[in-house]
């Protein structure tokens, strides 16, 4: 039972050894229902409290951070034996206009509430309106201007991820009792 986190996306399961000593109580599709809740809900514990602390510490609203995080469902994977639920979140940089007007000043640029020290507003023959900063002193090789959040992220689930191990701990309990209490009339 744990949360796993490969390159970008972080995986919550759940073995069958761990759940074997309820088979006397249960029968297996109960374990993989109460599993693969426990499973959901935990992801979805996750994703919110990483949306909530990310936007906190930068300033970002929660609404284009959410638009980045995807929650694929349990799946039962019978080679392995075990159910797991799937976090995947998008660390690509953020384009200063999606966090608000971006404006045009003599020592850079604002995108929303971020200064672009030596950065300025420009619209490309393409019809993209940005925020670019030049590489030199000469008037092209210029550079678009993100807003950086893997850091933050990295940081912020570095946090969570044992909180989110006990969570998925409690989940399991608690949906294992709801089954047993099912089974017995409760």
């Amino acid at each position: 039972m744990g949360v796993t986190r490969q390159t970008d996306y972080l995986t919550f399961s759940i073995d069958d050894s761990e759940l074997d000593k309820f088979k006397y109580a249960l029968n297996s599709a109960q374990i993989d229902r109460a599993r693969k809740r426990a499973a959901d809900e935990t992801a979805q514990w996750l994703m919110t409290r990483l949306v909530r602390q990310v936007s906190t510490n930068m300033g970002i609203k929660q609404k284009l951070l959410r638009s980045r995080i995807r929650r694929f469902s349990s799946s039962r994977d019978p080679q392995k034996k075990r159910s797991a639920a799937y976090v995947w979140f998008g660390q690509y940089n953020i384009e200063p206009k999606r966090t608000g007007r971006i404006e045009d000043f003599a020592k850079g640029a604002f995108g929303g509430e971020f200064f672009f020290d030596g950065g300025f507003v420009a619209k490309m023959p393409s019809g993209h309106v940005g925020i670019f900063k030049r590489r030199n002193q000469k008037r092209l090789k210029i550079d678009e201007q993100y807003i950086e959040i893997n850091q933050v992220v990295d940081e912020t689930l570095a946090r969570l991820i044992p909180r989110a191990e006990k969570e998925l701990i409690r989940k399991t309990d608690q949906k294992i009792r709801f089954e047993m209490e099912k089974v017995l009339g409760k």
